[in-house]
């Protein structure tokens, strides 16, 4: 059975462009291939060169909160952004429910694309109850980003409360490919030192936030009682005098 480790060294090649000249290219990148390589010579004594592989993930940001609270008739907008791509995407997508809505016109989806700048426009002038739904923005070469749409009747304020806050990872989509070249002599071997660890879907949950109403705050300085202010007398001038 073919474990993780040998998954990874079937995404990783040496390739040798001239005598003195390896290449190490790693297919497919993920972030688990973060971490520290070597470039050893074969010399006596042995020479490395280190070269540590930082990977950046690149994600879609929906701006806003991640719950929008709408009434029939309003509109509903959108905006997503990728961050942190190094490359321009062959596609950007938006799902309602997973079903992909890009040219869902007759719904009264408007959808506008720039790959370039790497951002998507979505855009409902007239919400329903069937706009209500998750909508999903997807990039070719990044993680997805969600937010809850809810469409209500009247006025309720304890359902224009935001009570929570949900954050998904839904799936892993990374495909760039990494070549590390050494050139230092002909006598070269290549050695990966790097901690292979097995991926995993993550879901990242805030908890609800639970807003506590605030006590009323209790006096605690208590009103002197007025005791005889009215009727103490005050003495004017100095000690009394006695008649002889």
């Amino acid at each position: 059975m073919c474990t993780d480790k040998c998954l990874f060294l079937n995404r990783v090649s040496g390739v040798v462009d001239k005598a003195e000249d390896w290449t190490l290219q790693i297919k497919y990148v993920q972030a688990r291939d973060a971490g520290l390589y070597e470039c050893q010579v074969s010399t006596h004594p042995p020479k490395s060169i280190f070269l540590n592989l930082e990977i950046v993930e690149a994600r879609t940001k929906i701006n806003g909160p991640p719950e929008k609270y709408l009434r029939p008739g309003s509109s509903l907008q959108l905006h997503c952004v990728i961050k942190k791509s190094t490359e321009t995407p062959s596609y950007l997508f938006w799902y309602h429910n997973h079903r992909m809505i890009n040219y869902d016109i007759e719904r009264g989806v408007n959808v506008s694309t720039d790959l370039i700048t790497r951002e998507s426009w979505l855009e409902v002038p007239h919400v329903s109850n069937r706009h209500s739904g998750n909508y999903t923005c997807e990039a070719s070469n990044a993680l997805p980003a969600r937010v809850s749409v809810i469409v209500i009747k009247g006025d309720n304020p304890a359902a224009m409360q935001h009570s929570s806050t949900i954050s998904s990872i839904l799936y892993h989509k990374v495909s760039i490919q990494v070549d590390f070249r050494c050139n230092r002599g002909r006598n070269t071997t290549m050695h990966v030192l790097t901690e292979i660890f097995s991926y995993k879907h993550k879901v990242l949950v805030k908890e609800e936030d639970e807003k506590k109403d605030e006590d009323e705050d209790e006096d605690e300085d208590e009103d002197e009682d007025e005791r005889g202010e009215e009727g103490e007398e005050r003495k004017v001038g100095g000690e009394p005098s006695y008649g002889i």
